[in-house]
């Protein structure tokens, strides 16, 4: 069926090919802000309070999962705003993105972006009053943190906190919230521990964006205080989340704490390659490091939500 398709579209008119693939690249330049990426931030941490509150199995609650699409959504549409705020940096740092390679127009986006934030409130307003509440609470960080006059993104500090709010603490209690309307402490701890790390992994991006950045006024910590700097605050950030989820885990038994802590031992010793060369190690800690936080914290909400696997 594939190659009967292939085939038919090669025997159209040049001109009918050429209007194809135009479109199909189009379809390619707005589907970028979906990228996991830029969604997974917000998702892993909403997936892990639902876990927390709802159990192992609320994985493949219908709750759940219509959750994990309307903040996928609603990622994308703060992507895609920073996008249109940010294309004079991204013609410098990321020229092969769709602003700044000129494919699609500045105004056209911007639509799209506020078509994606819509969608994605609109479906949080299926989730209960709560949960609509806090992915309210939710775009404030999201879309200040891009736009003007607020732009906290000019601001390290401000640019972390904001990051690590928006997919740390504020997804954590939105998962919470669809299973559990009362707030218990042990989801707190994880929540605060998830920021933690969400903060400091805005580091990586910051590597491979310092020319641009520097340019158009964006400071950030390795502008200021140059990469092996940075660095260690990356590696400091990391070591206080292993603290903070280590001693979460701990409260569930061996069984959790274990496995919780070999995982905390490779992420550590993974940023640590980042000390001798920040911009040729940062990817491979996000490959080592994604995977591993995101085990770390659903098997601690495993524990909080008292569906043992021990």
């Amino acid at each position: 069926m594939r190659n009967n398709s292939v085939h038919c579209v090669a025997n159209w008119p040049e001109d009918k090919q050429q209007e194809h693939r135009s479109l199909f690249s189009k379809f390619l330049d707005y589907a970028h802000v979906f990228k996991p990426m830029f969604w997974t931030g917000p998702v892993i941490p909403l997936l892990a309070g639902a876990v927390a509150a709802g159990g192992f199995l609320s994985v493949a609650s219908l709750k759940t999962i219509f959750a994990i699409l309307a903040y996928t959504i609603l990622s994308a549409g703060a992507q895609a705003l920073n996008d249109y705020t940010d294309v004079e940096i991204d013609k410098i740092n990321k020229p092969h993105r769709p602003l700044a390679a000129g494919t699609i127009q500045l105004s056209s986006f911007l639509f799209y972006s506020l078509i994606l934030y819509m969608i994605g409130v609109t479906m949080a307003s299926f989730l209960g009053f709560l949960f609509l509440l806090i992915t309210l609470l939710e775009i404030i960080p999201i879309t200040i943190y891009s736009i003007p006059p607020f732009r906290l993104k000019r601001n390290p500090l401000t640019a972390e906190t904001a990051y690590g709010i928006a997919s740390g603490i504020i997804p954590a209690i939105a998962g919470w919230v669809l299973f559990k309307n009362i707030l218990e402490f042990p989801i707190i701890l994880l929540a605060i521990a998830m920021t933690i790390r969400r903060s400091g992994a805005l580091i990586c991006k910051d590597f491979e964006d310092v020319k641009g950045d520097q340019i158009h006024g964006i400071a950030t910590f390795p502008i200021l205080y140059g990469n092996k700097k940075a660095a260690r605050i990356l590696l400091l950030s990391t070591i206080a989340f292993q603290i903070n989820i280590i001693a979460l885990s701990a409260l569930f038994g061996p069984g959790y704490t274990i496995p919780v802590l070999l995982g905390g031992i490779i992420m550590i010793l993974s940023e640590m390659r980042i000390l001798r060369d920040a911009q040729a190690a940062v990817r491979y800690t996000f490959k080592v490091g994604a995977p591993i936080f995101t085990a770390q914290v659903l098997l601690v909400a495993i524990g909080i939500s008292g569906n043992w696997f021990y």
